[in-house]
């Protein structure tokens, strides 16, 4: 097993515009998606799809909008959900 520590988890929002950017125009979001995110838990997630068992260690409070995430579940205002490998663990401290 791989432990990952984040000490500054974040949650990193990807947008898809449904037209190129043009100075002046009106730009509409396509896709809307909130991401888990900080060099542990991005390292673990890659490790997961690798197929290897890892612990990641992050801080969060409870209700933080990132434990949905990480879980697997769909964050509020998100329209995909950000699946991680049930296998996996993960363990917030605070």
């Amino acid at each position: 097993m791989i432990i990952t520590f984040t000490p500054n988890p974040s949650l990193d929002r990807t947008v898809t515009l449904n037209a190129p950017l043009a100075p002046g125009g009106v730009h509409r979001i396509e896709i809307d998606q909130l991401q888990p995110g900080g060099k542990g838990i991005n390292v673990a997630f890659g490790l997961q799809r690798a197929g290897l068992d890892t612990l990641a260690i992050f801080q969060a409070a409870q209700g933080d909008p990132l434990w949905d995430l990480v879980r697997g579940g769909r964050a509020s205002g998100s329209h995909q959900s950000y699946q991680w490998a049930s296998t996996n663990k993960y363990h917030a401290a605070g």
